[in-house]
């Protein structure tokens, strides 16, 4: 487990304070933002560009780069992670609105179910605490969406626990490698998630 990700789950649902500009909104001083961290990281995983990002949080460029300066700070992110972002857009996540199963490519034992997905990585809600330490993943042949099974791998970039009564765990990771042949399979899959609107 890397520094970044035991830090972060150890915050869980800590907030980071954006701090406010120097003026006044109606005659007095604006108020503080408070944003979660684990949101923001997983929206920074994401490729989320600087602008998307000052967009979705109400935040100024200024206020922007006081809430790196607290992930940094905070060991959930490192500076190399935050600035030195791919030039080209990471591709757009499809959201899975159905029953999306995911398994363990090593022994094919039920991980979790798939909350939503994309060329570069996924987000599973799975019961199993152990779902962060995972890193070779199978999508089983389904019928309606993927004719043929297929694996990659990836790794565990976040990871919060949901859930007081049932726990369950959500975690985001990241594609690290996956084949050619697997990799037309999941363009595939999710050219027909989209159309099928699951």
């Amino acid at each position: 487990m890397g520094a970044n990700q035991g830090a972060l789950r150890r915050t869980g649902n800590r907030r980071i304070r954006a701090l406010p500009l120097p003026h006044k909104k109606n005659g007095t001083m604006a108020p503080h933002r408070k944003i979660k961290s684990s949101k923001i990281v997983n929206d920074i995983w994401s490729g989320m560009s600087d602008l998307e990002l000052s967009q979705k949080y109400g935040l100024s460029p200024e206020q922007l780069q006081r809430v790196y300066k607290q992930l940094i700070d905070s060991s959930l992110l490192s500076f190399p992670q935050i600035y030195e972002k791919p030039l080209t857009p990471r591709p757009p996540r499809t959201y899975v609105h159905g029953r999306l199963p995911i398994h363990d490519a090593r022994d094919k034992s039920f991980l979790g179910l798939v909350r939503d997905i994309s060329e570069k990585g996924l987000r599973i809600a799975s019961p199993r605490a152990d779902l962060p330490s995972a890193t070779a993943f199978l999508f089983l042949k389904q019928p309606q969406l993927n004719p043929l099974p297929f694996r990659f791998e990836a790794a565990c970039r976040w990871s919060k626990t949901r859930g007081s009564r049932s726990p369950y765990y959500v975690c985001g990771f990241e594609i690290t490698h996956i084949a050619d042949h697997a990799f037309n399979q999941l363009r595939e899959l999710l050219a027909k998630l989209k159309s099928n609107g699951c």
